[in-house]
């Protein structure tokens, strides 16, 4: 799902910055193929999520689709991989809410309009998941897709409930700034030292 929507992404940026009298069949084919990309992950990520959660109180040997131990990150309880998609429960599974399960829900809702904002800001610079929630069965997944990155590569945010905060890259910094300008947003400490 990513590679694609990346690449639809792309063209319409480029569309935009260069073919500004750019055919309208052409810029609605282009809107298209975002838009049937979009419509085919939520539909994958409901089939998954449903899967996920209703085998929730299984053992993991006896899950369909089991646990990935390999994805980092504090809130969100186990994590999810299956083809391309990662699912992250959005409860309060370290207790950084208090053992609130509810604002975890919560701050999965705001990610995702948090997202929704920065992607709506057009820089070129800046690249997203393709992001839905998923509520059944009285539980909240966050699904969003795979990026290509692993490892280390996290560059700017945390994975540690603001225990660490990584902003690493000078560029990347300067695009997430000029971005969040637009949006209203103003700089501010978080973490233990605040």
């Amino acid at each position: 799902f990513n590679s694609i929507f990346q690449k639809g992404v792309q063209k319409l940026h480029k569309i935009k910055k260069y073919h500004a009298a750019a055919s309208e069949k052409r810029k609605i084919d282009t809107y298209s193929a975002l838009i049937r990309v979009s419509e085919d992950f939520v539909q994958a990520a409901k089939r998954y999520g449903a899967i996920i959660v209703s085998e929730v109180y299984l053992p993991k040997e006896r899950k369909t689709i089991r646990p990935d131990s390999s994805v980092g990150g504090v809130i969100g309880g186990e994590k999810y991989k299956v083809h391309n998609i990662l699912f992250k429960f959005a409860i309060d599974s370290s207790n950084v809410f208090g053992g609130n399960h509810e604002l975890a829900a919560k701050v999965a809702g705001l990610e995702l309009k948090g997202l929704q904002a920065y992607f709506s800001m057009d820089h070129p610079e800046l690249c997203y998941p393709l992001m839905t929630l998923i509520d059944y069965k009285g539980f909240r997944l966050v699904a969003s897709s795979l990026l290509p990155i692993g490892g280390d590569s996290l560059k700017y945010g945390s994975q540690d409930a603001a225990i660490t905060i990584h902003k690493d890259l000078d560029p990347l910094t300067k695009a997430i700034e000029s971005v969040s300008a637009r949006l209203n947003l103003k700089r501010h400490n978080c973490g233990k030292d605040k």
